[in-house]
């Protein structure tokens, strides 16, 4: 028998601007993200089933192709597996929502959906040392508009340990002047953080304002970081920035400056210093928007001395903030215990 199917074009529709905007509130970044894993799995669709784009159907969409596009990504793609699976889990997020709306063909979405995840290799955490950021952050001639600028956008980026999205989304109106300075950024899930800076930082950042008109009234929602067209800088354009940058301080200093400068290296940075510096896990955590201490915790064991050192710390604060309680002789609980059986 024929299988019948929906119109993939409407699904698509109804999944990114209902399910994913109003009923699951995915904030928009991540929108984006799960967008640009379907752009690459249909232009491999098309070219893999020799069908053009706007002719694709669900019928295209089978677990073996599905398999055949995650393993494109690794051998033809050079992705890692850790990309891999996020491409896959976008894929499986769709996948799930037509288990919904579609159980006629229930079977097909759940072979997709039982596609396991590729096991990935631990990661290893690449960051500068405090002398190696230093080198770095003194390459931008600051006395030109764009060293200025280029100074103030690298210099917050470690300061408030922004992801490369966040410090593209910063408007004027997330700054504070207000003593201290600090920076309202939106993070994963649109959850906001404020980081205070330094008035190191505070005096360049107000005088790149300045130049540029950002503190006039109805500039507050501009980009605070721009193009030539006074768009938003793409991830793209700050790597190149900081490449740039970080050739420049390799040639004074290979030995602090690693041949492969990215954006989240600054990130990596800040919380390995912090770490260093004797900050405990928690505060970590909640300085970086980190949801669980799990994800803090691959910092600690980058650096076994800073390791040691890190769960030490969590483990006092823990103990400290605990009620001691003797479970075992409180007749209440004891009772109830018993009652259960």
């Amino acid at each position: 028998m024929k299988r019948e199917y929906r119109q993939l074009p409407a699904c698509l529709d109804s999944y990114f601007n209902v399910y994913l905007a109003n009923v699951r509130g995915i904030s928009k970044n991540t929108r984006g993200a799960y967008r640009d894993a379907f752009m690459q799995f249909f232009k491999f669709l098309s070219k893999h089933t020799d069908t053009p784009i706007d002719k694709l159907t669900f019928k295209h969409v089978t677990k073996d192709n599905v398999l055949e596009f995650l393993n494109h990504l690794e051998s033809d793609k050079g992705n890692s597996a850790r990309t891999r699976n996020h491409r896959f889990i976008s894929i499986r997020s769709f996948i799930c929502y037509m288990m919904q709306c579609d159980p006629a063909n229930m079977k097909q979405w759940s072979d997709i959906a039982q596609i396991p995840k590729k096991r990935e290799h631990k990661r290893v955490i690449d960051y500068l040392t405090k002398d190696g950021i230093d080198l770095l952050l003194k390459q931008p001639d600051y006395s030109t508009d764009k060293g200025l600028r280029d100074y103030v956008m690298l210099t917050l980026m470690y300061e408030t340990a922004t992801r490369v999205q966040e410090i593209i989304d910063l408007t004027p109106s997330t700054i504070s002047y207000n003593s201290p300075c600090s920076v309202t950024i939106t993070g994963k899930g649109d959850k906001e953080r404020r980081v205070f800076i330094s008035e190191d930082l505070a005096g360049p950042l107000k005088k790149y304002t300045e130049i540029h008109s950002l503190d006039a009234p109805g500039a507050e929602h501009k980009p605070l970081f721009y193009n030539y067209w006074h768009q938003k800088l793409s991830s793209t354009a700050i790597t190149k920035i900081i490449r740039k940058y970080a050739d420049t301080a390799r040639a004074q200093r290979a030995d602090l400056i690693p041949a492969n400068v990215h954006p989240h290296m600054f990130r990596h940075s800040k919380a390995m210093h912090l770490l260093q510096a004797g900050l405990d896990l928690i505060h970590i955590r909640d300085f970086l928007g980190h949801v669980s201490i799990q994800t803090t915790e691959i910092y600690a064991r980058a650096d076994a001395k800073a390791r040691e050192e890190a769960f030490s710390r969590m483990q006092a604060k823990i103990d400290d903030g605990a009620k001691t309680r003797d479970w075992e002789h409180d007749s209440e609980l004891e009772e109830f215990l018993k009652n259960l059986c």
